[in-house]
């Protein structure tokens, strides 16, 4: 098999330039409690992060890049963007979702419960994270005239692109897909139940994410 292009992931010559030589560069795909999987040209990889970052604190999350000798994380390179969320309970410390992403959607299902100031509330952390903000609004099927929604939210996210979609007609969905293009990071935010793994799930062509029944009122 031949090696896999990371410059699909967005690797560059910049993110090189901070690489230490002799290590092997990857992206953080999935973090679990005994260590990260991570994309590399030769494969994917359970790595592990050294007792001295444990000790340092080191923060890893999905999203960054990171050099690898054999299965630990020696390295992990400065990120361009990070969307963070406070900890619970009355820490200061911050946890980390996601690094480096370009673009973020704010995901939220057309509906009674749509609050427009909930996603003024997201956007003011994308803003914060350097990645830029668009909204998705799902489940656009389930509505008559959802416009007057779509015009409320707008009202809050003035210059933030607005995408109306439903997974079960497809409206929208093309137009979205096209957002991501090679080398593009992004991310889906929103409550449980908006239709985020049914979108990863249509652009991925199969069943990558678990989709949860809605409920009867929602």
């Amino acid at each position: 098999m031949p090696d896999f292009d990371l410059g699909a992931l967005g690797w560059n010559a910049e993110l090189a330039e901070h690489m230490e030589q002799g290590l092997e560069p990857g992206r953080v795909t999935a973090a679990h409690r005994g260590g990260f999987d991570v994309k590399t040209a030769h494969g994917n990889v359970r790595a592990r992060l050294p007792g001295r970052f444990v000790y340092e604190g080191t923060d890893v999350a999905v999203g960054d890049w990171v050099g690898v000798a054999g299965a630990a994380i020696q390295a992990v390179l400065p990120r361009r963007s990070a969307i963070l969320r406070k900890a619970a309970g009355l820490t200061s410390q911050s946890q980390t979702l996601a690094a480096n992403v370009d673009v973020a959607f704010v995901v939220s299902s057309l509906g009674p419960d749509l609050e427009p100031r909930r996603i003024e509330r997201y956007l003011v952390t994308i803003w914060e994270s350097g990645a830029t903000p668009e909204i998705v609004l799902t489940k656009a099927d389930r509505m008559d005239d959802p416009w007057q929604l779509v015009a409320d939210v707008e009202a809050v996210a003035v210059g933030v692109p607005v995408h109306v979609v439903s997974a079960v007609s497809g409206l929208g969905c093309d137009a979205l897909r096209a957002r991501l293009g090679p080398a593009t990071t992004a991310v889906l935010l929103g409550s449980s139940g908006v239709g985020k793994s049914t979108l990863v799930n249509r652009f991925a062509g199969r069943e990558l994410m678990a989709v949860k029944e809605t409920r009867v009122d929602d």
